[in-house]
């Protein structure tokens, strides 16, 4: 009998695996699809490296999808499963949206430790997303503790997003707006 429930318990391992490897590829273009998966996913039912994921690419949907992630619920989770695992893809992603977190709850010092890492883990990586995203929300962090770095940060940002991302016009002003911000405090 434990033959069997091996191969059924992989089945459902497999099935999910796929499910979040679909919503990894629907974050940024579609967060709505992504939630929407996510929300048929029967998380107790995930291993702990699943329950991490599917716990990041909520939290990546929800934000994504306009909403504030200021609960560490979900993004919490996801952390304690990445803070020490340096060499996955997804550790700077983890620790740009737990910075996120508490940047959001007014944790600077805390944020900013969290943009570092994943700064420094998404440029060795060449994950020019998170690189861009992070040095953009720190520099926001830094602007009334240390509005030189925060200029530094913005204008860093406004590089790596120039050189990257030609499609997004709004994001561009809105990085220009943010080194406007720097240098008025």
């Amino acid at each position: 009998m434990q033959l069997l429930l091996f191969p059924i318990a992989s089945c459902t391992s497999k099935h999910e695996n796929a499910a979040l490897q679909e919503v990894n590829s629907l974050l940024n273009n579609n967060p709505d699809s992504a939630l929407s998966i996510l929300e048929k996913i029967d998380w107790h039912k995930l291993s702990e490296e699943e329950q991490a994921r599917y716990s990041l690419f909520h939290t990546i949907a929800q934000d994504k999808s306009g909403l504030d992630v200021d609960s560490d619920s979900l993004i919490g989770l996801a952390y304690d499963y990445y803070k020490y695992k340096e060499k996955d893809s997804l550790y700077a992603k983890c620790h740009y949206y737990m910075g996120k977190y508490y940047w959001l709850n007014d944790s600077n010092r805390q944020a900013e430790e969290c943009f570092i890492q994943a700064i420094l883990s998404a440029k060795e990586r060449n994950d020019q997303y998170t690189h861009y995203l992070a040095l953009e929300k720190l520099s926001k962090s830094l602007q009334k503790s240390n509005p030189e770095d925060a200029i530094r940060y913005s204008k860093e940002a406004y590089k790596v997003f120039d050189e990257n991302f030609h499609d997004n016009i709004s994001n561009k002003v809105f990085l220009l707006l943010n080194i406007g911000i720097s240098y008025s405090i």
